[in-house]
């Protein structure tokens, strides 16, 4: 079976993004297993995160120019996507972003966030299987988690916190339910932050030097998603920025028996059911509020790592590249 994958989406999302890893991983086993032949459409021009990041499988490589802005990705998705399809005679066309191609006479397959297809066509229900990532990671052993913690907090107990370039207003809110926190419990809590992206200029490093808890700050500048040892070591994970989202990370922290305070509504939400609290960046006196509780209540915090634990259960035995070839031949 030989399917077109559109990979320009995932350039823009970058190769260390959620779904990027998702589809990558899967494309990699079916191609490797010999079940799918894979021809890769990217977009030369793209360089943001780098063209050659993207950890493409195998020869079978089209490179592509497209036009900028959204005149581009009309063009790409009305004419270059199905030309590139009759041209190489292929099976079916997978697309990456959640749109698909317009006059494209083999089937498509559209990776998209769960329920967008429900709610733009009737019927599809019948057409989609659910694609879970897989946890890998395992809890950490006692010195395992002393040395994440003296590897990234000082050898100190550490909230991690993801926020992947949200930008300066959303970190000051951080700032400000860590410095609630830190005035009400006044513990030696660290606050470990992943962001891809983090702030600069003048005016961020002059609110960042008057920070009060500045030291109690560790920055991981660059970092596109957490790695398990850094998770495994945390006392909670904090994704309050995220309400969307596979929900690696999230997944990883039950497995690691971390648990989790993730962003209200959306997919999280659906994700970590009770198993999780819930707090958005934009009070941060609930955020603050949540972080106490998992401090301080020892018996809610252990409760939230069993829940995560049982829940990882109600994601399907199914590896996602199993998920995935199911579709190829549901439909095909």
């Amino acid at each position: 079976m030989r399917i077109l994958l559109d990979c320009r989406p995932l350039q823009d999302r970058g190769a260390d993004s959620d779904i990027s890893r998702l589809i990558f991983s899967c494309v990699t086993l079916l191609a490797a297993g010999g079940s799918v032949e894979w021809l890769y459409l990217v977009d030369q021009r793209y360089r943001r995160g780098g063209f050659a990041d993207l950890p493409l499988p195998g020869p079978s490589l089209l490179i592509r120019r497209a036009f900028p802005g959204g005149l581009g990705w009309k063009w790409w998705y009305e004419r270059q996507v199905p030309r590139l399809a009759r041209k190489y005679k292929v099976d079916g066309v997978m697309m990456t972003g959640g749109i698909a191609a317009a006059s494209v006479a083999v089937p498509q397959y559209i990776w998209m966030p769960r329920g967008g297809v429900i709610r733009r066509q009737a019927g599809a229900e019948d057409k989609m299987i659910l694609v879970r990532p897989e946890p890998t990671a395992t809890p950490l052993s006692f010195a395992e988690r002393e040395a994440a913690k003296a590897e990234w907090a000082g050898g100190k107990e550490y909230f991690l916190v993801l926020s992947d370039g949200v930008g300066q207003k959303g970190i000051v809110n951080l700032l400000k339910a860590f410095s609630l926190f830190k005035k009400r419990q006044r513990s030696n809590m660290q606050l470990v932050i992943i962001d891809r992206d983090p702030p600069s200029g003048r005016d961020w490093k002059e609110k960042l030097d008057s920070y009060k808890y500045r030291e109690d700050l560790h920055w991981v500048g660059g970092a596109p998603s957490p790695t398990e040892k850094m998770i495994g070591g945390a006392y909670a994970l904090l994704m309050p920025f995220a309400g969307d989202g596979l929900g690696v990370p999230m997944l990883n922290a039950w497995k690691a028996g971390v648990p989790v305070i993730a962003g209200p509504g959306g997919n999280l939400a659906e994700i970590g059911g009770e198993a999780a609290l819930y707090a958005g960046i934009e009070d941060p006196a609930v955020l603050a509020g949540q972080m106490m509780l998992i401090y301080k209540d020892e018996a809610c915090r252990n409760g939230l790592i069993e829940k995560g634990r049982d829940r990882l259960y109600l994601f399907g035995e199914d590896r996602p590249e199993a998920a995935v070839w199911k579709v190829l031949q549901k439909i095909n």
